[in-house]
């Protein structure tokens, strides 16, 4: 069933809509559209899986954007459309790959929230390549661009030059907080927040200002290239075990700022050390693809033990 997810039916015109399949001869038979329950047979140890028709309604195959526009992700990931255009090849590979999206907007707000970097997608609306239709790539060569027989749109993600200064250092930020710097270093502390900024400053500045209930932010890991993903600053609630890392730069709250108003504000130590605990998974160096679409039309398919199509 999930490789019928990824894939195309029998004829090669459409996704596979559901399988049957033989345990005695370790055979799987894929289905297209006329694979519906009315058609049935009973079938001596054969077990049939039906997607439900309605996920296979397939949105607007026209361009949503004009052919060559530059447009944004709602975190601020700037890409050029490639209107009838196929990205061929760099698919990248992390476990949820390709996804299904209804649009191309979705298909880039995966790609803009993921590890390692996605620097491209290519976009298959009327699903006719299978129902798993957002592909996401990883180099932003255009010469990999060409024309297929089916409705095909894709990006080309436009980076922002990286800015990789750090110094080390204490430094004040937002709302009087000192923050110290160490440059080429991690944490696995508990994550908050992850958002592009661009540079370590912004990111820290994030960090002092984060509001959120009860829980406040006492330090923050900038991955300055966004290797890691675009959304390169990452915000901690604690710092768990902070550790060399050659892509990452580390800075920790170590105080506040007391009598601002005057300008001659003295440094209050309320910081933590790094020997606070911290397990959460989404730290930088651990941060995997965000699987929010549904594993292929999994979700919606009715087993029906004993029979074949």
């Amino acid at each position: 069933m999930i490789q019928c997810s990824i894939g195309q039916g029998p004829t090669g015109e459409g996704p596979c809509q559901g399988v049957s399949y033989e345990a005695a001869r370790s055979t799987c038979w894929w289905k297209d559209s006329n694979a519906t329950v009315s058609r049935l047979v009973p079938g001596a140890n054969i077990d049939t899986a039906i997607a439900h028709a309605e996920q296979f309604t397939s949105p607007d195959p026209a361009c949503p954007f004009e052919d060559g526009s530059v447009q944004k992700t709602g975190n601020d990931m700037e890409y050029r459309v490639y209107c009838g255009l196929d990205f061929y090849g760099s698919d990248i590979d992390a476990g949820y790959h390709p996804l299904h999206t209804r649009s191309l907007d979705e298909c880039m707000d995966f790609c803009s929230r993921g590890n390692p970097l996605c620097l491209g997608i290519a976009y298959n609306p009327d699903l006719q390549r299978g129902y798993h239709n957002c592909y996401l790539k990883g180099r932003s060569d255009t010469s990999a661009m060409r024309a297929q027989p089916w409705v095909m749109h894709s990006t080309v993600v436009e980076l922002p030059l990286p800015n990789a200064t750090c110094n080390p250092g204490n430094f004040t930020f937002g709302n009087e907080k000192i923050f110290s710097t160490i440059c080429g270093y991690d944490s696995d502390g508990r994550g908050l927040l992850d958002l592009h900024t661009p540079d370590l400053g912004a990111c820290m500045d994030s960090c002092a200002n984060y509001v959120n209930g009860t829980q406040s932010c006492v330090a923050a890991v900038y991955n300055p290239d966004a290797t890691l993903g675009f959304e390169n600053c990452y915000l901690k609630s604690s710092l768990g075990q902070v550790y060399s890392h050659t892509l990452t730069h580390f800075a920790s709250v170590v105080g506040n700022v007391t009598g601002s108003d005057s300008g001659n504000g003295t440094a209050t130590g309320t910081g933590t050390g790094p020997s606070d605990s911290g397990d959460d998974s989404s730290s930088s160096s651990s941060k995997a693809w965000i699987a929010g679409a549904v594993v292929g039309p999994l979700a919606g398919v009715g087993l029906i033990a004993g029979f074949a199509l």
